[in-house]
């Protein structure tokens, strides 16, 4: 779910809800933000994050993607990402805590994201 209460404000906050057959996820139902257990949590924090966006300066705060470089098809540099490798066959990016800031020259736009 996102959120835009301003225009240099936006909130982002993600759930996962999972089940399973092969004893894989937990039977709690307590909302995990760690992703760090033997069991995959039942119900799990993946991202809440605030961007505050104040031309040139960008700046997000919270659990989020961490992405490495940007690129049309293939992104070389994303080997440094977080993943998840309980599935090796079905691996996904894992929320991490963190501050990330980005500064444009001025008179150039970021790009969009798409």
């Amino acid at each position: 779910m996102f959120a835009s209460p301003a225009p240099w404000l936006r909130a982002a906050v993600g759930i996962d809800l999972r089940a399973n057959s092969h004893d894989q996820v937990t039977d709690s139902w307590a909302l995990d933000a760690t992703d760090r257990t033997v069991q995959r949590p039942r119900l799990s924090l993946r991202r809440a994050a605030v961007t505050i966006a104040r031309r040139p300066f960008t700046i997000e705060i919270g659990k989020q993607f961490i992405r490495w470089g940007r690129t049309d098809v293939v992104t070389p540099t994303d080997r440094f990402a977080p993943r998840d490798f309980l599935n090796v066959f079905d691996n996904e990016f894992v929320g991490v805590t963190g501050v990330r800031g980005v500064i444009n020259r001025l008179g150039v736009q970021a790009p969009e994201a798409s």
